[in-house]
């Protein structure tokens, strides 16, 4: 029967191709970012903070500011943390 109508098997075809393909694409990110743990030593002890209009929003009250520099100060002259990482945005 295929054989017979190839319009209607090449379309059968490539909507199994885009499926597969669609599904296969969001697993894989759906993998990557929700399913594994992070490539850190103890990804439990890790600890997420922000500021928003120099008012820090997390579990961690400090002021960091919005400069390099207050960052390079706080990662520099802690104790409590084993290192800092920093994420600028745009505002």
């Amino acid at each position: 029967m295929l054989r017979r109508s190839p319009g209607f098997t090449a379309v059968a075809v490539m909507s199994l191709a885009l499926g597969i393909g669609a599904c296969t694409g969001i697993f894989s990110v759906i993998d990557a970012l929700m399913l594994r743990t992070l490539p850190v030593r103890n990804p439990e002890e890790l600890v997420t903070f922000r500021v928003d209009d120099g008012t820090v929003k997390a579990d961690v009250w400090y002021y960091v500011g919005r400069s390099y520099k207050d960052f390079t100060i706080l990662r520099d002259q802690t104790s409590v943390f084993t290192d800092l990482a920093a994420i600028g945005l745009l505002d």
